[in-house]
């Protein structure tokens, strides 16, 4: 009987050390891959701001290789991250379960609760994108407070209240030191109204 479980234990170690190995493998192996997606997000970034056939092919090298990355280890936000720019870039919406598993890996990750509120509006789910995007303003209420984290809040507001006027003259009352800055808050207000009408 002894001599049976002293058996059984080493061939549990045996394949907790294999397992354990193959899982660092994979972690090693995805880390690679999001390196080389991260380094062909960058050449095709630099290469033009407009997307063509050049550096389109290129984002969809780092796309492939980040869903390998995510594929060796679903639990990685930085890949989850990197896959929503290279997206982004292609000019292709995320589907929500990618933020959905984001978010639940990153929980106060603000951004990726307006993206997905954005994506529940094309859907026509404006209570979900409500949800999302009051989400991120808790998120953005619990920052300290600077030009960009207030910026950013004039904007959710907008997106949760549609009031343009309102959040255009919370913009001008706005004290900025960077007028370039105010005026990109302008233009994604302006961009979103244009979408919201289409």
């Amino acid at each position: 009987m002894r001599g049976k479980i002293k058996i059984h234990i080493i061939i549990f170690f045996v394949l907790n050390s294999t397992l354990s190995c193959t899982s660092q493998e994979r972690k090693a192996q995805a880390q690679r891959d999001i390196e080389i997606a991260e380094n062909l997000v960058k050449q095709n970034l630099s290469y033009t701001p407009n997307l063509n056939d050049s550096n389109r092919n290129g984002f969809t090298k780092a796309l492939n290789y980040i869903n390998k990355a995510i594929e060796l280890e679903p639990q990685n936000v930085r890949a989850y991250k990197d896959k929503l720019t290279i997206l982004n870039n292609l000019g292709i919406t995320p589907d929500p379960t990618i933020l959905i598993k984001l978010l639940e890996l990153d929980p106060n990750f603000a951004e990726g609760y307006i993206q997905l509120g954005q994506i529940y509006e094309k859907l026509n789910k404006i209570d979900s994108a409500t949800i999302s995007y009051k989400n991120a303003r808790s998120i953005y209420l619990k920052k300290p407070s600077n030009d960009l984290r207030n910026l950013n809040l004039i904007v959710i507001e907008f997106l949760i209240t549609n009031d343009k006027n309102e959040a255009l003259n919370k913009l001008q009352e706005f004290p900025i030191l960077n007028t370039n800055l105010k005026e990109a808050v302008q233009n994604d207000i302006n961009e979103i109204m244009k979408s919201r009408l289409r």
